[in-house]
């Protein structure tokens, strides 16, 4: 339905557009506000700021600079930048302290790591498990790991976190309160690793969670009872799985989704209501 076929749609909220794709062994369901579509790239993508290049959107607020320039990385509050902590005009200023930019403010984390402020990288640094970190940490990365598990309350000292990656570890089971004691997250990234399921009420601590990437893993199965708690979800991505089945109140709770992304799944069909929520919500339908 478009803008302008429907007329109880308001003009001046964000215009959220659906795309379905069906095939036999897979959909493609993006949602995406109107205002990527006038950033010069296809839908699905972003610009590398001022280049012409244009990349896929899971890779924007990553944690790894995929664009040449980094500009995928920028304005996040993901990569160690002082823009999201004190601000351009500082960041920018001559009487800025460096060496104040630079110090760590955590009195315990692994030798291995990197530390700028609350900030932590544990980047290919071989790591089996989660290790000790004080618990004022605010951003944290593990990715390229080799984390198998993630046991229960593993996080729950971390109160303060907002951004978590684990791409790219191997991961295969994620306790069902492994993510407990989160509150305050906002930003997770379980990319490229081996989920086969998630149990219900894994997220149910993540209220502020805004950006869940769960590309490329092995997820068979979706349900309402996984993604209830997200209610401040934008962002969802779920290409690159084996999803078979959706039922229709999956996304039911999610009515500030603005990026959907279902793509590379097994999915031969959905109900008709899959998305009846979210199109009132983002809609005003």
């Amino acid at each position: 339905m478009s803008a302008g076929t429907h007329p109880s749609l308001r003009m001046d909220v964000p215009i959220i557009i659906l795309l379905i794709h069906l095939t036999h062994t897979e959909i493609r369901g993006l949602l995406f506000s109107r205002a990527e579509t006038e950033t010069g790239c296809s839908l699905g993508h972003f610009p590398c700021g001022n280049m012409t290049e244009c990349l896929p959107q899971a890779l924007q607020c990553n944690g790894h600079k995929d664009c040449p320039n980094g500009a995928d990385e920028r304005r996040c509050g993901d990569n160690v930048g002082w823009a999201d902590l004190f601000g351009e005009t500082l960041q920018n200023s001559n009487t800025v302290d460096q060496y104040f930019l630079n110090e760590c403010f955590l009195q315990e984390y692994p030798e291995s790591c990197d530390c700028i402020q609350t900030d932590v990288a544990c980047v290919e640094v071989n790591l089996q498990e989660v290790p000790r970190l004080s618990p004022n940490i605010t951003w944290l990365s593990l990715r390229s790991n080799q984390i198998r598990v993630l046991s229960d309350s593993v996080f729950s000292e971390y109160s303060a976190l907002e951004r978590l990656f684990l791409q790219n570890n191997s991961l295969q089971l994620i306790s069902k309160d492994a993510f407990s004691g989160l509150h305050s997250l906002k930003r997770l990234f379980l990319s490229e690793n081996l989920i086969s399921s998630l149990s219900p009420g894994v997220f149910k601590d993540l209220h502020q969670l805004e950006w869940l990437d769960l590309e490329g893993n092995q997820i068979q199965t979706l349900n309402y009872s996984i993604l209830k708690s997200c209610s401040k979800l934008e962002v969802l991505l779920l290409m690159d799985n084996q999803i078979r089945r959706v039922p229709e109140n999956t996304f039911q709770s999610l009515w500030k989704l603005a990026e959907l992304n279902l793509s590379t799944n097994r999915i031969k069909e959905l109900p008709k209501n899959t998305f009846k929520n979210l199109s009132k919500s983002l809609l005003k339908l």
